[in-house]
């Protein structure tokens, strides 16, 4: 099932892949991996502030689960609720999210990559709420660099 998902937000059917998500979350209740994609998946869809409600109560599963994390894991789940806040245009609180995602503990790439940048972030502030013009760009957003990928569908 965990494939299908995989399959369906690459095909853009995140209806579908929402739907196996929450059918996943009733077999695993305590697996916080399925939340995170989840989460994920609402932001690809453009459903920012539904990624947003999923990545905060992944943020309490998160905090009360005691067993071992993948790597860089909390770095994740701060960049990805960091990316659905800017998109919501609540800059502050992403911008906040975004630079938890920068702890020595973050994957390779996000010290020097997605979460990085200040210039962009700076414009987002500049320019308020991002409000995208079709959800695929927004989705667009969680994979790349959100901050900057917010400040440019802004200026559209």
């Amino acid at each position: 099932m965990f494939a299908l998902v995989l399959m369906y937000n690459r095909e853009h059917r995140y209806d579908d892949a929402q739907r196996v998500l929450q059918e996943l979350r009733g077999l695993h209740p305590r697996n916080r991996l399925i939340v995170l994609e989840a989460g994920s998946t609402a932001l690809r869809a453009g459903r920012a502030a539904q990624a947003d409600t999923l990545l905060s109560e992944g943020f309490t599963i998160l905090a009360a689960d005691q067993r071992v994390r993948m790597p860089g894991e909390e770095a994740l789940w701060h960049y990805k609720r960091g990316a659905a806040r800017v998109a919501l245009g609540r800059v502050d609180a992403g911008a906040e999210d975004l630079r938890l995602a920068l702890r020595p503990d973050a994957p390779p790439g996000f010290r020097d990559g997605p979460a990085s940048s200040s210039r962009g972030l700076r414009s987002a502030k500049a320019t308020g709420p991002v409000r995208p013009k079709r959800p695929n760009r927004a989705a667009r957003c969680a994979s790349k660099d959100a901050i900057r990928c917010a400040w440019r569908m802004r200026a559209r």
